[in-house]
């Protein structure tokens, strides 16, 4: 098997790709790994809120993640507010003190997507009536608002529970991008080619 499909897929729960350019085992940075873990843990959260709530959080973009602090799924401390934003970017770029994380969702209120580097589902334009379901329903991923949070990858979570890797040379090679991208754009700007993640929000 080539050094490139190492299985970092066990990561995101052995499940088949639904896109052939998108890839589940890539090769990736500590901070993109580091980024799987977190999204597998929120895919957790999610399992847990709509057990309890008997549906997934109604909010967008970031108002969907905090939802996991907001509504008591998890607590407001320093290990569960680092995972509601990408490792790959660092809480300074997004005027977050790193010194205080249990401060950057203690004012709900006011949250708006500059408290994260992840998207996450747009309720208001895509409903997600339930949680898990589809592997076509993407749910967070990287916002890539600033270029891109890992090198050359994007990690997407899923509705069925996978995190699929974009690859940023892949997506071009296949036409999905056109050549000379630097990013996988999510939300709104994403191409017709990849519009399931229009999705996505990022505010």
């Amino acid at each position: 098997m080539p050094a490139l499909l190492r299985p970092i897929a066990m990561l995101a729960l052995l499940a088949a790709c639904s896109r052939p350019a998108s890839s589940p085992a890539l090769e990736t940075s500590d901070d993109a790994q580091a980024c799987i873990r977190q999204l597998l843990e929120i895919h957790r959260g999610l399992l847990e809120y709509s057990k309890r709530h008997g549906h997934p959080p109604e909010g967008s973009g970031a108002r969907f993640l905090a939802a996991l602090i907001e509504d008591g799924i998890w607590p407001n401390d320093a290990e569960h507010a680092r995972l509601l934003t990408c490792p790959g970017v660092a809480p300074e770029r997004l005027g977050l003190d790193p010194a205080d994380p249990a401060g950057w969702y203690r004012d709900l209120a006011r949250l708006d997507g500059a408290h994260s580097a992840y998207a996450a589902r747009d309720n208001r334009n895509f409903p997600l009536q339930s949680y898990p379901q589809s592997g076509a329903q993407p749910v967070v991923a990287c916002d890539n608002h600033g270029g891109m949070n890992h090198p050359g990858v994007t990690n997407v979570l899923y509705a069925d529970g996978r995190v699929v890797s974009y690859e940023l040379e892949l997506e071009i090679t296949t036409g999905h991008l056109p050549a000379g991208s630097t990013r996988v754009p999510i939300g709104p700007e994403a191409p017709e080619s990849l519009a399931e993640l229009r999705r996505l929000s990022l505010d």
